[in-house]
């Protein structure tokens, strides 16, 4: 049976840089396995609007706990909030679908989830408006890319700014179905 300490470095959880002669963990499993990572990095949270922030009444909530956490709570009030489309299907039944595709909001909410910035202060702000969602990640491009690279590019490409991070959007996100 292997140690809690052998299992966290097996998963290669710990940084390579030690702390006054002590392992540590990387900034990726703080913000992947605790509880509440925010104690620890004030800026890994979220933040949920519904509707106008300039209009006299809307909705914000601030969203904390580990990113899996987040991302499955940002899904699910984005999912509540959609305006549903109902129409007669060719069989004669009355369908409802979202106004906006849930897998394309899975994958921009986890692109904000898995690319930002964990050492920019800012948080993932993500607005639902009647017509639009506007989603916000702290970061920058890498450098040498732009827009235009992402749009033009035959293949995908993925640049995280947290390899490590990446690795555990990619690995949890999908075994939970929800990436």
């Amino acid at each position: 049976k292997l140690s809690q300490d052998a299992v966290i470095d097996s998963l290669q959880l710990y940084s390579p840089i030690s702390i006054g002669g002590k392992k540590a963990l990387r900034r990726s499993a703080v913000l992947f396995f605790h509880k509440r990572p925010e104690t620890i990095f004030p800026q890994a949270r979220s933040i949920f609007v519904s509707g106008y922030t300039g209009d006299p009444i809307f909705h914000a909530e601030q969203i904390n706990g580990s990113l899996v956490y987040q991302f499955k709570t940002l899904i699910e009030k984005i999912r509540r909030s959609l305006e549903k489309l109902s129409f007669i299907s060719k069989s004669g039944t009355r369908q409802e679908i979202e106004n906006i595709c849930l897998s394309i909001i899975r994958e921009l909410v986890s692109n904000a989830v898995t690319h930002r910035d964990y050492e920019l202060t800012s948080t993932i702000k993500i607005t639902l408006k009647s017509d639009m969602i506007e989603i916000q990640s702290p970061g920058k491009f890498p450098a040498g890319t732009s827009w235009e690279t992402f749009l033009e590019s035959p293949s995908p490409i993925s640049r995280p700014v947290d390899a490590a991070i990446a690795k555990y959007s990619s690995s949890l996100l999908l075994s939970e179905g929800i990436g």
